[in-house]
């Protein structure tokens, strides 16, 4: 990307927005900041066309979650395509752009442990994933082969993907399963001959 426009232009024109700006420009995009880093509105919607319309899945979601990344597409041909957007719509009925229009739209994985669970089960559901997630954490904390410093920051790095609440839950298990697969082979076997 190459900027044409001068500091100066680029500053003037600034300037000139913010002198433009009113008060319910500020209100509109601080509303519409609060909807977006809350996560609310998709799973309200699926709170109310959930098991109105759809009935709960029982975990299928989950379970499609947990076989995944177990699953290559190369061995599975016909394995299904993550589409959050399509899952979004199935589960809210509110139509969202999908990946043929360039977008992805997920529920978050909390709002897919209650389509699987409802609203008692997916707190179950939402406690095992918690106690799973530090599991990992202390393995690579207490693994001899990264302990301590070592092992909480391989662990972090594992562990980031699951603080994305937008994220599919099929999208953070295989995330996790692939980070943690990935991290243990490096650890076990590349950095001890490295720092041999």
């Amino acid at each position: 990307q190459v900027v044409n426009v001068s500091f100066e232009g680029r500053m003037a024109k600034l300037g000139e927005m913010i002198r433009d700006l009113k008060a319910e420009d500020l209100s509109a995009g601080f509303d519409q900041m609060l909807r977006r880093i809350s996560y609310t509105e998709f799973f309200g919607a699926t709170l109310t066309y959930v098991p109105d319309q759809l009935p709960h899945e029982g975990g299928a979601l989950s379970a499609d979650a947990l076989t995944r990344p177990f699953t290559p597409r190369i061995l599975f041909p016909t394995k299904s395509i993550i589409d959050d957007s399509i899952r979004t719509t199935k589960y809210t009925g509110i139509v969202v752009a999908s990946s043929t229009e360039g977008a992805s739209i997920s529920l978050g994985w909390v709002a897919e442990f209650y389509i699987d669970f409802g609203k008692y089960g997916m707190m179950m559901a939402a406690l095992l994933f918690g106690g799973i997630l530090g599991y990992i954490k202390r393995y690579f904390e207490n693994w001899s082969y990264s302990r301590g410093i070592v092992g909480g920051a391989v662990a972090m790095s594992i562990l980031l993907i699951a603080t994305y609440l937008e994220s599919s839950i099929t999208k953070v298990a295989g995330g996790l399963v692939a980070s943690v697969l990935a991290a243990w082979l490096v650890l076990r076997f590349i950095v001890p001959r490295w720092l041999a």
